[in-house]
């Protein structure tokens, strides 16, 4: 989305470098499906051996609220993590299209949309790190609350060691 809205909003008069960031974006989406279709022959074959060999099954959004539901009930400490996961970085996807930063705002509102589709909040917490945009509001938002990003910083570092700890000691967070 970047690449083409370079393209189209383009400053300089060399079409190159647009054109080249177009191709090289295009590049990178296809460099593993061609990989495996050189190796194993069959382009979607990561696609498929998921599809398989894994119990998680693309669901419909709604599907999830139950699950979620009944592992609240059960007070398991890992769903209260990935709800409130989710949570905050849907609030921080909004924050981007109110900032008008439309091609981060698709890029964070699709991937969210990729994980409340999977049929599962499991290890969702560890998904949304790559949802780099979402921090730019976060940033700007805890730039102008001293005290609140310090508290931020305290509850991630220690929240971070917490589950760390039960990670090694094979304490499923769940």
């Amino acid at each position: 989305v970047q690449a083409w809205l370079s393209v189209r909003n383009r400053r300089d008069t060399s079409p190159l470098r647009p054109a080249l960031a177009v191709l090289l974006a295009a590049s990178g989406a296809c460099a593993y499906p061609l990989y495996l279709w050189i190796r194993f022959g069959d382009p979607l074959l990561y696609v498929r051996s998921k599809m398989m060999g894994w119990s998680v099954k693309p669901a419909a959004p709604w599907t999830l609220l139950g699950s979620v539901a009944s592992d609240l009930a059960a007070r398991r400490l890992g769903s209260l993590v990935e709800l409130l996961s989710v949570g905050l970085f849907t609030v921080l996807t909004v924050a981007l299209f109110r900032r008008r930063l439309m091609p981060e705002g698709l890029f964070a509102g699709g991937t969210l949309l990729l994980f409340l589709t999977s049929g599962t909040l499991a290890g969702v917490q560890r998904y949304v790190l790559v949802l780099f945009p979402c921090y730019f509001p976060l940033a700007q938002y805890l730039r102008a609350r001293p005290a609140l990003a310090a508290a931020y910083g305290f509850l991630g570092i220690g929240g971070g060691v917490v589950f760390l700890h039960r990670f090694v000691h094979w304490y499923f967070v769940g």
